[in-house]
């Protein structure tokens, strides 16, 4: 749906989002590498390192000799974090204020218009979905919107301008005829709608129409473009999102503009992480996004240049699906985002937030490579070695038990074979491992008990107790912004 009034501003705007998105994307390369290694980390791609020239993602470059062995400690500590989060579910009841029967009815009513809507965007499903993103990223969002095309279908009349003949639906019940909105708008005349009748019947015409359904869509932080210096998320004047769809379904969505829907993607930096992370899973050689277009939402608060504020739906470079004014206020008239922001722990100053899985970045790396340190003195200077003098020794050992070796004692000047045991393996690396492995869980708290096991020097009920209540302290702020967070979308 395009509005004639935004129609004529259409360049204007066009401008406007490609500054304001230039202006978000400052300062945001940073985070998204940061949250981008998280994933890879967990996913067990572990030896990489980021090319500041190009851009992006590449393997380590050690020499061929040189073992890179992974013994991923991250994942299993960010499951145990995931895993405690979904445990916890905040309970938002809505309470009489006194014992009246209304209000009694009315809290029952709230209670069970929350189920409902928890229902039908399938909220456990939602949970899972978001729980990954805000444990390795730190933060995920919420979009809640209508879609009018699902939810059960209602019988409703048609109706038509008889002045400018604009076609539209009622519902049967109503019984005063609306005003064309056409008409008001492009002529200033007032006109009433009326129903269209069957010549057959003389009775109005019906139709069928969706009564529509609450969606809820779990957003990943690479989609989200904000001005991250202001900490509080109905504070911003504009937030774009940016998310790909095939472009079947694009014009599917879009009919009246489907000839001019051609795939379309940026080549930017989050553009290829969000690629990266389709192809992690299933590798392929051919790249998804020839076959996808890039989906711009923008939300426009209403400002002075924009009075009503817009909300617009762009696709590819310079095509609009999309333009109506800011649809989304409270009862009081006060515009606001239909995005709940879940972060982690908050950053003073900023957005987007941080989770304990970046400190552990860094951990994990140190292990893997000085695990590679001890495979390497493993394999070259722990073996067994023979010393052989040459010429006189006619045998090679073979490793073969009870193997003879022939050689000439005159020729070796009395010097036989002689087997040299390999150096010992350095203590200091067994020690080192197991240090980083209390690191994974001293950082996060994700001791013994979070994970599910007795610890071995523990042995007192009470003092099993303690372990779980100092792990439950260090997620005392993920518990509250969750549940601010889930409260704040219901």
């Amino acid at each position: 749906m395009i509005d004639a009034k935004l129609k004529s501003k259409t360049n204007e705007i066009l401008k406007y989002t490609d500054d304001r998105l230039a202006q978000f994307k400052k300062g945001k390369h940073a985070w998204d590498r940061l949250m981008y290694s998280s994933i890879l980390m967990y996913r067990g791609i572990q030896w990489f390192t980021f090319d500041l020239l190009g851009l992006r993602y590449r393997l380590s470059n050690q020499r061929r000799v040189i073992p890179r062995p992974i013994t991923n400690k991250y994942a299993p500590t960010c499951n145990a974090i995931a895993s405690s989060l979904l445990r916890f579910d905040p309970k938002i009841v809505i309470a009489p204020q006194t014992d009246t029967h209304e209000d009694m009815q009315t809290a029952w009513a709230g209670n069970r218009i929350i189920k409902t809507i928890e229902n039908e965007v399938n909220f456990q499903k939602r949970r899972t979905e978001l729980t990954p993103w805000l444990v390795l990223t730190g933060n995920v969002f919420l979009i809640s919107s209508n879609d009018e095309r699902g939810g059960a279908r209602k019988q409703v009349v048609k109706i038509a301008c008889p002045t400018c003949h604009m076609e539209a639906t009622m519902n049967p019940q109503e019984q005063q005829m609306p005003d064309c909105p056409e008409c008001y708008q492009n002529y200033g005349v007032k006109s009433t709608l009326r129903p269209q009748i069957d010549g057959r019947s003389g009775k109005p015409l019906m139709a069928e129409e969706t009564i529509g359904r609450q969606r809820t869509e779990v957003v990943n932080p690479f989609e989200m473009f904000f001005d991250n210096r202001i900490p509080e998320l109905q504070n911003h004047q504009c937030i774009i999102r940016i998310h790909q769809k095939d472009v079947g379904w694009a014009k599917a969505r879009w009919p009246e503009i489907a000839d001019e829907i051609k795939p379309y993607h940026r080549s930017e930096l989050a553009a290829r992480l969000l690629n990266g992370l389709a192809n992690m899973v299933f590798p392929s050689e051919q790249d998804t996004m020839l076959d996808s277009v890039d989906v711009m939402e923008i939300l426009e608060k209403p400002s002075p240049d924009y009075p009503q504020g817009f909300y617009a739906v762009r696709l590819g470079e310079k095509l609009l699906a999309e333009l109506e004014p800011f649809k989304w206020k409270t009862g009081g008239g006060e515009p606001f985002f239909p995005i709940v922001h879940i972060p982690y722990d908050k950053v003073p100053g900023s957005m987007l937030a941080r989770t304990p899985a970046f400190d552990l970045i860094e951990k994990q790396k140190i292990r893997n490579r000085v695990e590679s340190l001890g495979e390497m003195i493993l394999m070259r200077m722990s073996n067994p070695v023979w010393l052989m003098p040459k010429p006189g020794t006619f045998d090679e050992p073979g490793g073969i038990p009870g193997q003879k070796i022939a050689w000439d004692p005159h020729q070796t000047d009395g010097h036989a074979p002689q087997r040299v045991e390999g150096a010992r393996f350095p203590p200091a690396i067994v020690a080192w491992l197991d240090r980083s492995d209390r690191d994974f869980a001293e950082i996060p708290a994700m001791f013994e008990v979070s994970r599910g096991e007795r610890p071995l020097s523990v042995k007192s009920g009470y003092a099993i107790q303690e372990l779980k209540e100092l792990a439950a302290d260090r997620n005392t702020g993920l518990f509250m912004n969750y549940a601010i967070a889930i409260a704040e979308w219901q």
